[in-house]
């Protein structure tokens, strides 16, 4: 009898052990956190703040500059945590790569991912893009931390399906660019939406003879 509780007491001593080293390793394990960009929520909204149109041809983007911009605004709000990467959304026709999306998708630490256009130039399978992507990295315990750049309301399901695996998620917005703005399920955390609206204004260019409309506010754009 003395024999066999001396032979369990040394497994559950070595169980203990196990558990020890298993926790000490989880605990040296550096959180992770993802980036989510609607492309067509941000160009509309630095068209309403600088120009006051959604016509993306009504101004140049500096993606690149942006993008930077937004992986320093992690990097300082999750400041113990790496970058996973950064996923752009935007729409296509045929979700064939326009030239600057081909430029964005080779930029380091980015995934492009393309839903469609159709002929009004409105996006299509966008929203299903981020949902299965935010839902996914969730559940599989990828992320612990997300950001999402949206203000599309069909993303709150979304949201909380991210929230209930246990991820944070973080809305983001463009201050004073009035128009729709993310809501619905709140950040988790206790981390306010940070408002990138300065670093916007720099990335923004517009063209050498204004804007480029088509209702005659501009010149036409070739």
């Amino acid at each position: 009898m003395n024999d066999d509780l001396a032979a369990l007491s040394a497994r559950i001593d070595r169980t203990n052990e196990l558990l020890q080293r298993m926790l000490a390793e989880v605990a040296k394990t550096p959180s992770t956190h993802a980036i989510f960009v609607d492309a067509g929520y941000l160009y509309a909204a630095a068209g309403r703040l600088v120009t006051g149109t959604e016509d993306r041809r009504a101004f140049d983007l500096d993606a690149e500059g942006l993008i930077d911009a937004l992986i320093d605004t992690a990097r300082t709000i999750f400041a113990d945590s790496r970058l996973l990467r950064v996923y752009w959304y935007d729409g296509a026709r045929r979700r064939i790569h326009t030239a600057e999306q081909q430029s964005i998708a080779e930029l380091p630490d980015v995934k492009v991912r393309l839903g469609n256009l159709n002929s009004n130039n409105q996006q299509k399978g966008v929203d299903s893009l981020i949902r299965t992507d935010l839902e996914s990295l969730a559940r599989h315990r990828a992320i612990s931390d997300a950001a999402l750049l949206g203000g599309d309301e069909d993303l709150v399901s979304a949201v909380e399906a991210a929230q209930g695996y246990g991820a944070r998620v973080h809305l983001w917005g463009i201050e004073g660019a009035g128009g729709p703005q993310p809501g619905g399920a709140p950040p988790v955390g206790g981390r306010q939406p940070a408002h990138l609206r300065p670093r916007l204004l720099q990335a923004l260019r517009l063209p050498p003879h204004g804007p480029r409309l088509r209702d005659g506010r501009g010149p036409a754009h070739p």
